[in-house]
């Protein structure tokens, strides 16, 4: 009877009669805990433990949600994708009822379709597949991604101000740009989207080379830090070194050339000096400008080889924040898991991190790119003052084992409750387990949301 009913029930949801969640508060006893997640194999400890750290996102399950919806409707993708997007849909819906009436889910069906679930993977691969699959079906306006503009040639990169549909909740955006130390010359910003950063700990320069994992602890804002900070990048061609090295060349011979009366070979030097002048003097020169500057000058202009400062900035803030703690590192020559205490707060400011303003309040002179961000010059950013931006803890994701393997779990914040959730077995816990020592030198993964 039990299993007649069950199938009436699952028949009649399909037309739209009956819902599972009837059928679940009818025939199951309801408990004040989230539901667990099956762990058959033993392998996808990695994937349960991520699908919990993102239960709490409504924002983020309606859009898997609206994916659903549109790759059914356009035949998008393979049956055996779309179905795994609609259980991953169910399984996040669950994941985030309180009292929950089923009380185990099974999401190796979903995380197969995509990943080898024979043996463990990682949680920051897992996301990044995750990701992938939920992008690969998204409508094409917000498929398009901005492109990279930097090309290993300073001067030469145009940014592409694609024009999508706004930012989906895990995804954010940052912008790149390359200053040749020796001219100071600039490339134009480049753009990225990210659904999370992967975060190096920092290592002190007495450290390196010790070959202990046991390593000074330190909080999660000099992870950002680190992350953020200046690079030296050699091995980058510049063109605008390039030309500041013809043009005196250059002069010489339309000088010669103009000496020796020959007005005609005179002029063309004369217009190549002028536009070689006009290059070096301008900011973030594009291609397509490049190309405008020199259009009809025969100027043998070749790049040079140089060296350039990389500053990255965040110009858009997901309204889910994902920061994957990098514990693997060489040490002497082996991987070694970092077992560094990585202080994180309840609350984080990341308003420290961001370079472009947005809005209406922008400085002169910005350009506006991609999703209707608002990009300044770097004279502008030297002028800004950076906002606070909040963003309140909502999941940590903690690794016990080594690098060779071991066992991820999950606390969960809900409603000012906090559950550690380890495959099946669900527990609530107090708040002060989320920030004990052995937390922090678990936490693998951390999970803000934005507040306000």
């Amino acid at each position: 009877m039990h299993l007649l009913k069950a199938a009436t029930v699952l028949l009649g949801s399909a037309y739209g009669v009956y819902s599972l969640e009837e059928y679940y508060k009818h025939n199951y006893t309801p408990r004040d805990l989230p539901p667990g997640l099956k762990n058959t194999k033993a392998t996808i400890c990695f994937a349960n433990s991520i699908l919990q750290a993102l239960s709490f996102d409504d924002t983020f399950a309606t859009e898997v949600d609206e994916v659903v919806k549109t790759a059914y409707k356009e035949s998008k993708g393979t049956v055996e994708s779309r179905d795994a997007l609609r259980k991953l849909r169910d399984i996040l819906r669950r994941l985030a009822t309180i009292p929950s009436y089923k009380h185990l889910l099974d999401a190796e069906p979903v995380v197969s379709t995509f990943m080898d679930t024979s043996q463990e993977q990682d949680a920051h691969e897992f996301l990044t597949a995750l990701m992938h699959l939920i992008d690969g079906h998204r409508a094409k306006a917000t498929a398009t991604s901005p492109k990279c503009s930097f090309a290993g040639v300073l001067g030469t990169p145009e940014m592409d101000p694609v024009r999508t549909a706004p930012l989906p909740s895990l995804t954010g955006t940052c912008t790149t740009s390359y200053t040749c130390i020796n001219c100071c010359g600039r490339a134009p910003f480049s753009i990225s989207r990210f659904n999370s950063l992967l975060l190096p700990i920092p290592v002190p320069s007495d450290a390196q080379g010790t070959g202990a994992n046991v390593l000074p602890s330190c909080t999660l804002e000099s992870c950002l830090d680190d992350f953020f900070k200046e690079e030296i990048i050699d091995g980058v061609a510049c063109m605008k070194c390039g030309a500041v090295k013809l043009l005196p060349l250059m002069t010489e011979r339309m000088m010669a050339n103009l000496a020796s009366d020959d007005y005609m070979a005179g002029a063309e030097f004369t217009k190549g000096v002028d536009a070689l002048q006009t290059f070096i003097h301008a900011t973030n020169v594009g291609a397509a400008s490049t190309g405008k500057i020199f259009e009809g000058v025969q100027v043998p202009l070749r790049p040079m080889p140089s060296r350039a400062t990389k500053t990255t900035h965040l110009t858009a803030l997901p309204q889910t924040l994902m920061l994957h703690i990098n514990r693997v590192a060489m040490l002497r020559g082996q991987a070694r898991k970092l077992r560094n205490k990585v202080i994180y707060p309840d609350k984080l400011d990341m308003g420290a991190y961001v370079g472009m303003p947005d809005g209406k309040d922008a400085p002169t002179g910005a350009v506006e790119g991609p999703d209707g961000v608002v990009m300044a010059t770097e004279e502008d950013i030297a002028r800004y003052t950076r906002p606070e931006v909040w963003y309140n803890l909502k999941a940590v994701v903690c690794h016990a084992g080594n690098e060779a393997g071991g066992h991820y779990y999950t606390y969960r914040v809900s409603a000012g409750r906090v559950f550690k959730c380890s495959d099946r077995d669900v527990t609530e816990v107090s708040m002060d387990e989320m920030f004990t020592t052995r937390a922090f030198q678990m936490a693998v993964t951390l999970v803000y949301g934005r507040s306000g």
